[in-house]
Formats: C-alpha cells, sequence, structure tokens
C-alpha cells in the first residue's frame, strides 16, 4: 500500500513523535516500544513525505528555528525545542540506525518528515516531483497538446518558484525557459497540481 502524505501548514514542533504515537496506540497486537508498534501496525505500508522545504531536523536551519515562531514559539522556547529535535534525533539513530539529523527536508512540519523517513522507512519528495509522478505525467503525448496554467499564487509560496520551475520545465525539455510551443508553463505549486491532473484527464 502506498501512502503519499502532504506536509505543510503543521502546529507542531515534536519531530513527528505524534504521529508515531498515534500510529502505535492503533496497533493492537502485541507488546513492544512506541516505535515497534508503530512500524509493526505501518507493516506492508509505503510512505512518501511530500514537501517542498529542505529545513534539517534541528539546528539553525531547523524545524524549531525556522518554523517554531510561525506556530507560536518565543526566543525563548525556540532553543529548547531545538533540543527536543536534537535528542528525539539521537533516539532515532540509536534505535533505527537512520541520522535524521542529516538528512535534507526531515524539518518539514516540524520534523513529522523525519519521522516517516527515519521510524517509517519512508521517502522525502518534492511535491511537484511526486504528484507527477503519481499522474504519470511523462506517459501523457505531448505532441499536439497545449496545457495553459493560470497566474494565480497560494499564499505564502513565493519561495516556490526556483524549485517549480525545475520540475516543471524538467518535464518539458525547457531548462531555462517556463514557455515552448508545446507549453505555456506557470512554476507554482497550485499551477503544477492544475496542469498534471489536466494533462491526465485530457488523454
Amino acid at each position: 500500500r502506498d501512502i503519499y502524505i502532504g506536509l505543510g501548514g503543521s502546529a507542531t514542533v515534536d519531530g513527528g513523535w505524534g504521529i508515531i504515537e498515534a500510529l502505535a496506540d492503533a496497533c493492537d497486537h502485541g507488546a513492544g516500544s512506541t516505535i515497534e508498534r508503530a512500524r509493526r501496525f505501518t507493516e506492508g505500508c509505503r510512505f512518501t513525505a511530500i514537501c517542498d522545504v529542505e529545513a534539517t531536523f534541528c539546528g539553525e536551519s531547523g524545524a524549531a528555528a525556522v518554523y517554531g515562531p510561525q506556530k507560536g514559539a518565543t526566543p525563548e522556547q525556540v532553543p529548547v525545542l531545538d533540543e527536543k529535535l536534537r535528542r528525539l534525533g539521537e533516539t532515532y539513530l540509536k534505535v533505527l540506525g537512520r541520522d535524521v539529523l542529516t538528512q535534507k527536508g526531515t524539518g518539514a512540519a516540524g520534523g513529522m518528515a523525519g519521522a516517516i523517513w527515519a521510524v517509517l522507512g519512508g521517502e522525502i519528495r518534492p511535491g511537484a516531483d511526486a504528484v507527477l509522478d503519481i499522474l504519470k505525467f511523462d506517459l501523457h503525448p505531448t505532441k499536439d497538446k497545449q496545457i495553459v496554467c493560470n497566474h494565480d499564487l497560494p499564499p505564502g509560496a513565493d519561495h516556490l518558484h526556483s524549485s517549480m520551475r525545475t520540475d516543471i520545465t524538467g518535464t518539458t525539455g525547457q531548462k531555462n525557459s517556463h514557455k515552448s510551443s508545446s507549453y505555456t508553463i506557470n512554476t507554482r505549486m497550485r499551477s503544477v497540481i492544475k496542469t498534471a491532473a489536466q494533462a491526465s484527464i485530457a488523454t
């Protein structure tokens, strides 16, 4: 079973421990630690954490430092949260052998991406890349097609422009331009989803 989890807009900075506890509580067969029960409950599942940030689990570019203030953490609380994330990351490494502290993107959604990667053995992927693959975008014929995306931008998504341009223009074979004879490409996340969906329906 493939499970895709879109990460963003969370209100937590718990390193994903909340989701691990919830999965462990749902496991009604056998004893074991929280991590063991969570992994047992999700056996046979393939997880993909979809996110468009490269925040680390902790540190200067980590979940607490970057996103904590957005979620109401005071300057005094940020280092406390960061230290808790560091300790949790060390636990993941000790128990599972997966170093969440050095993996890019693990700080997404307050560190939830880190838990999905370390505990559930999931993959972390950029949103546009994952959506286009889910819809098998590359398999759709492009000859004589024109896909036109709108120009509205979701709030707070300005920082996605460069990464979205890479994903979409890579698909159309136009590395340095978001326009070609077959496509008029807008590089924003909402447009990525609409573009892929339109291509799927058209075919």
